[in-house]
């Protein structure tokens, strides 16, 4: 039953998918939902010091309101599930943006603030690399938070190509 869910769950975030970027300007509630109902396998990573496709220093992950879940593609399949942790999606900025947000064991908030966009079904998503999360401040604007999706020396940004999967899914 289990089983079945994962797939079908995979087959109804393809379908969004598709259905969205077919038409022209996904509005920002189905972009939201994209983000918010699937998980996605990281393909590429690319930072100044060059690019990766190697499966074994990639990782997937899962997006939702109030949690967040990452794995690796290779090796010991297990979770890491951030302490109270929330994704937060603003779709209506240029460029996107998508914050992870999550409390440390003494209750402090922090936030990886990043920034996405969708190319041929895949997600693109950039974020920093140091410091990768700062405290977090509703509203507030991240000097962190990156501005284009190149990765630089000078804005020290790592970019992740990802397409959505199954829940872990590895290769």
């Amino acid at each position: 039953m289990k089983k079945l869910i994962i797939k079908l769950s995979y087959i109804s975030a393809f379908l969004i998918m598709t259905f969205v970027f077919c038409r022209e300007t996904p509005d920002a509630k189905a972009i939201h939902k994209i983000i918010l109902s699937g998980y996605w396998l990281e393909i590429r990573s690319e930072s100044c010091d060059g690019r990766t496709e190697d499966p074994t220093k990639l990782s997937a992950q899962g997006f939702r309101e109030n949690d967040h879940v990452t794995w690796s593609r290779r090796g010991e399949l297990s979770e890491s599930r951030d302490h109270k942790a929330r994704v937060v999606v603003d779709s209506n900025t240029e460029p996107m943006q998508i914050d992870m947000v999550y409390s440390d064991q003494r209750g402090q908030e922090w936030v990886t603030p990043c920034i996405f966009k969708f190319v041929d079904g895949k997600l693109i998503l950039v974020e920093p690399t140091s410091p990768r999360s700062v405290k977090y401040r509703k509203d507030a604007v991240y000097d962190t938070r990156p501005k284009d999706f190149l990765p630089t020396k000078e804005n020290k940004t790592v970019k992740k190509t990802l397409t959505s999967c199954s829940l872990y899914a590895q290769d």
